[in-house]
């Protein structure tokens, strides 16, 4: 069960597609990186304002007031506002689109370490999955050294929502994870996001395994062959 900390990242990257994600999937890790070492400087890239309800603007403050719960400053949280990005199921994201902005967000911010969703995007939502499908071409095709990416596993629906039961069930695994058994900075930086705080999203903010733990698995890609190599 080795933990996140192990990786020595002082520069990790965070890849989300909406404003919201942060807190409610990658909360464990946030906190823990947050939390870990003065010397580590978390940045994030949001690649839609999360604007399918027409609050965009609103989003992108919320997202800002939650990063900051985190200990993220505002000035290293990029959120990207493009026609070709938009938030919404219906909308497909042009991977060439995606890997120019996150092998911007690299090496503009000399990252060190990247993390985002993994293929099936944890909620199955196709922005999510974009993201990963981005990062893969980014990898086939950036000419340039790129830090190693992580990706935030997606877990069966019986796992999914036991809660801090999971925890149990990663603790023999080789996967490299975070564990936070006390949420409470992770449901503070999810209330930032008050536009978006409806009953189902609290409910998720309870019992999701996602607010307890993250299990990472490695990115790699050998001859345009993109495989996750799971523990």
């Amino acid at each position: 069960m080795p933990s996140l900390h192990e990786l020595r990242c002082r520069r990790p990257g965070l890849v989300i597609a909406h404003p919201d994600d942060e807190a409610m999937f990658f909360g464990p890790t946030l906190k823990a990186l947050g939390g870990a070492s003065p010397s580590i400087v978390v940045h994030v890239l949001c690649l839609s304002t999360g604007n399918f309800c027409g609050l965009g603007k609103l989003r992108h403050q919320e997202l800002l007031l939650s990063c900051s719960r985190f200990g993220i400053s505002m000035d290293n949280v990029e959120v990207v506002n493009d026609a070709a990005l938009q938030d919404g199921k219906d909308e497909c994201w042009p991977a060439e689109a995606v890997a120019r902005y996150v092998g911007s967000f690299v090496q503009r911010r000399s990252i060190d370490l990247l993390l985002t969703f993994d293929q099936h995007g944890v909620s199955g939502h196709p922005n999510h999955i974009a993201v990963c499908r981005g990062v893969t071409t980014l990898l086939h095709t950036c000419k340039a050294r790129l830090p190693p990416v992580y990706v935030l596993q997606s877990v069966s629906l019986a796992r999914k929502y036991i809660g801090v039961l999971d925890v149990l069930g990663t603790w023999q695994s080789r996967l490299h994870r975070c564990v936070s058994l006390d949420p409470r900075q992770i449901w503070c930086a999810m209330a930032a996001h008050r536009s978006q705080l409806v009953w189902f999203r609290r409910l998720f903010m309870l019992f999701s395994r996602y607010t307890y733990v993250n299990t990472y698995v490695l990115l790699q890609c050998h001859f345009f062959i993109c495989d996750v190599l799971s523990g």
